[in-house]
């Protein structure tokens, strides 16, 4: 047995957090953070490095409208399937690439597609990271409908709970 990742906040706050994979695609980014700023809502974006590269104002916008920003791995591969090396290089280049931009360290990782390990799990920790996953899926990967997204949003949310969304329809968690 092992440390699990963080998949929910135990409060009895009326409180959630908002979490959006960002992988590829950038042309939702702009409407989300205006929307979150409409309603005064924070949320955090974890961030895939290769996209990093192709969109560093976005990065900028995101870290300068007071958003946190997570490591999601450098190229959105599956952790459980790649060398304890590269593992610990998906984690720093991504992290240095955001310290880069925004000036801040980075102490949030979202394994792409949810698939963690014990060794995914050791060397987060090791290098100061804590692993967060989600206890609410949007299902918006899926390109469900906006409609069916709310529902399941809305019915399974509870004070604490950690919400799934995606940048692009065609990320995959």
């Amino acid at each position: 047995k092992y440390e699990s990742p963080i998949n929910r906040v135990d409060t009895k706050e009326e409180q959630i957090a908002l979490t959006f994979d960002v992988a590829w695609g950038s042309e939702n980014i702009e409407d989300i953070l205006d929307i979150l700023d409409k309603y005064n809502a924070k949320a955090t974006f974890f961030l895939v490095g290769s996209w990093i590269d192709d969109n560093e104002d976005l990065v900028k916008e995101i870290h300068n409208r007071g958003h946190e920003i997570g490591n999601h791995s450098n190229t959105h591969t599956s952790f459980t399937e790649i060398s304890k090396e590269n593992k610990e290089d998906e984690l720093l280049i991504t992290s240095t690439k955001i310290k880069n931009i925004t000036g801040d360290d980075v102490n949030l990782f979202r394994p792409p597609f949810g698939n963690v390990d014990k060794e995914t799990i050791d060397i987060c920790k090791s290098l100061g990271y804590h692993t967060i996953k989600w206890d609410v899926d949007s299902g918006d990967w899926k390109n469900i409908g906006s409609t069916y997204i709310l529902e399941r949003v809305s019915k399974n949310t509870k004070p604490g709970s950690i919400i799934l969304f995606h940048a692009s329809s065609r990320d995959v968690s």
